[in-house]
This record gives C-alpha cells, structure tokens and sequence, in this order.
C-alpha cells in the first residue's frame, strides 16, 4: 500500500523519550537505577513512536526492532546486575538506531522534495553519532571529571539539535500529501 501523506504524529513520543534517555540527572544518591528507569522510559516513548510513524506514513521497521532491543536491555538492566560495559550496550545500540531513525526521515524528507531538511537529518546524524560514540568511549575508559563532562555537553547539545530538527520537520510536513512535492512519481 502506498502512503501518499506524511503523518509524522509519532515524531513527539521520539522527542520526549531521547530527553527522556539522555536527561543527565545524577540522583543516584536517591535511588540508583534511576538513570537507567529514565533510559528505559525513554526507549520505550521512542519505540512507540517509531511504531506510530510506521504505521501511519510506513518504513521504520529496522528502527522499531532495534529500539526494542534497546528497551529490552535497559529493562534487564533495571532488575539484573550487570557490569559497567555491559550497561553501555543500549547506548551504543542507539547510535544504530539514530542512523536508522535519521536514514528514514532523511527518505521522506527527499519525498517531499526537501533535499535541504534531508541533508541535515543526514549530518547532523552523523555528528550525533560520532559524539555519542566518544561519550560512550570515554565512559568505556574510565574518563571521569572535566573531560567526562565535556563530552556529556557536546552529545547533548547534539541530540538537541537533532531533536529540534525533528521538531521542524514535524511542524512543517504534518499532513504533507506527496504528490504536491515537486518531484511526485
């Protein structure tokens, strides 16, 4: 079946569950599996999200699983004590699920004839990823203090800029009927 309007509804539970995901809060003196709660929270918002888009405007289904694998494991993580590498995997399985998320927007954002908003979704994939990735690696290492913080900083500041790319896209190809894009097939 075709889909010939974008409904991008599902683009706010994505929103609000990455703040959910990456909220730095360090209340581990309060209860300690809060970050992880928060992560899974999170994994979840996204995964209902990304089952919204699917079934509304289609695609995402890569995505789908692997948020699901993602929330599966901080799940697992909230009641099963695990190692401190171990506890980066659902992190590092987000860097794939933002290429796959991105990748996808990125495709109907090209539909609607938007090769602009495409080629931020794109790049700003990219550099959330790699961030995302260097603050996975200095968690990996050991790194604490400054450069730990640093590196916090700048993926947050990423994933807000991806965040509010999304946001655009949602608010401005809401109901968008492809076939009014230039290049409609």
């Amino acid at each position: 079946m075709k889909k010939d309007q974008l409904k991008l509804k599902g683009t706010i539970p994505i929103i609000v569950g990455m703040c959910f995901m990456l909220a730095p809060l360090d209340l581990e003196f309060l209860w300690p599996e809060i970050g992880t709660l928060l992560d899974f929270f999170g994994f979840v918002l996204i995964t209902a999200g990304l089952y919204l888009l699917h079934r509304e405007t289609g695609g995402f289904t890569l995505s789908i699983m692997t948020a699901m694998v993602c929330s599966t494991a901080s799940f697992i993580m909230l009641w099963e004590e695990i190692g401190h590498l171990v506890a980066l995997l659902p992190k590092a399985a987000f860097c794939l699920l933002l290429y796959l998320m991105c990748t996808n927007y990125a495709k109907y954002a090209n539909k609607a004839s938007d090769h602009h908003m495409s080629h931020h979704f794109i790049t700003h994939m990219w550099i959330d990823i790699i961030a995302t990735s260097v603050e996975l690696t200095s968690h990996a290492m050991g790194i604490h203090g400054l450069p730990s913080y640093i590196f916090l900083l700048i993926d947050l500041y990423c994933e807000a800029m991806l965040m509010l790319h999304m946001w655009r896209f949602y608010k401005k190809y809401n109901g968008f009927h492809l076939e009014d894009s230039v290049y409609a097939e």
